[in-house]
């Protein structure tokens, strides 16, 4: 009689765990979609201040039609349109639609897309045209401002028109990637491309290219402090490495300390290191024949200054003073302020 009196209340308690669970999942469901619509809504109703911060700093930003999207386990700002302008530059930056998604639970790490073209124009003439098949960015936001940042790309092509060039400049890549992070006080910065050819005249196509530098006091930099964002002037440049791969047999090679001055004028101590004179000679050529045609008379001296002797490369001084660039006691003539 126990058992049996018993027995009925079992599935009862059984249902009614469920139940309850079940409750607290909507109660639960509800509550995270009432969070996410109103963080959604302060990061809408917040954005003009955002922009209008920016713009106190020099930088005017609009992202057309800006939707907020991304409900339930992301967040991120949607533009149809983007476009960045530096009044103190005279600098405009356009571009197409714009994407970014944050983590609910990591908001301060952003992935965000960009569709192509963008445009890059300013008041001396000069104007830029990219487009990509695909460009994606990192950034890390932490308390001291941008922490760190990468961005991928496929299928570059870019045109430049110039007054300071005599004929447009096309550029293509098949691969091209961009990283940069704070280290203590100063910002380290590394990319790449590989298959780039380049259209000046004649028709350069080259391997790959990478650097990695170090801007020295950066940090400031990263974090909208210090100098003007655009601007480089009154920095120091540490180059640990930059390559120029033509060939197996081919390459380029600069490392060493470059100061910018306040006036936008070079000035540093480099060591150059050259793998194949023939073709790198031909390549200068393309941008600058008299350098080139330089390069192929002092051939001999140059052999001369070479530093490191015993291998299959060429590796000389190369010294910038306020804008005037020379190899030894060869002049090679004046670098344009920044």
């Amino acid at each position: 009689m126990t058992n049996s009196n018993q027995t009925p209340h079992a599935p009862k308690s059984g249902a009614r765990k469920f139940v309850w669970l079940g409750g607290a999942i909507i109660v639960a469901c509800l509550l995270w979609t009432a969070g996410w619509f109103y963080a959604a809504g302060q990061m809408q109703t917040h954005l003009p201040a955002l922009l209008q911060l920016a713009a106190r700093n020099g930088v005017v930003t609009d992202c057309g039609n800006a939707d907020v999207r991304g409900y339930p386990f992301r967040i991120g700002l949607f533009c149809d349109q983007t476009r960045i302008e530096i009044p103190s530059r005279q600098i405009t930056v356009t571009s197409s639609a714009f994407r970014s998604a944050a983590q609910i639970y990591r908001p301060g790490h952003v992935i965000s897309e960009i569709d192509g073209p963008l445009t890059v124009t300013d008041a001396g003439g000069v104007s830029a045209k990219l487009d990509w098949q695909a460009l994606q960015t990192s950034s890390v936001v932490g308390l001291n401002g941008l922490d760190r940042a990468s961005l991928n790309g496929r299928l570059l092509s870019m045109g430049l028109d110039s007054p300071d060039l005599p004929s447009r400049l096309a550029l293509t890549a098949d691969s091209f990637e961009f990283h940069v992070r704070q280290r203590d006080e100063d910002a380290d910065i590394a990319g790449s491309a590989s298959q780039v050819s380049a259209r000046f005249g004649p028709e350069v196509d080259v391997r790959s290219l990478s650097y990695d530098l170090t801007l020295v006091g950066g940090a400031a930099w990263l974090a909208g402090q210090g100098n003007e964002p655009d601007s480089l002037r009154g920095s120091t440049v540490q180059i640990r490495d930059a390559t120029l791969n033509l060939s197996d047999s081919s390459a380029l090679t600069v490392n060493g300390q470059v100061d910018v001055g306040a006036d936008g004028l070079l000035s540093g101590s480099l060591k150059v290191t050259i793998k194949g004179m023939a073709e790198i000679s031909r390549v200068v050529a393309v941008f600058a024949s008299d350098l080139a045609d330089q390069a192929d008379a002092l051939a001999p001296v140059l052999n001369a200054l070479d530093s490191e002797t015993g291998d299959n490369a060429i590796t000389l001084p190369l010294t910038l003073s306020r804008g005037q660039a020379s190899m030894g006691f060869i002049p090679l003539g004046r670098i344009p302020a920044l």
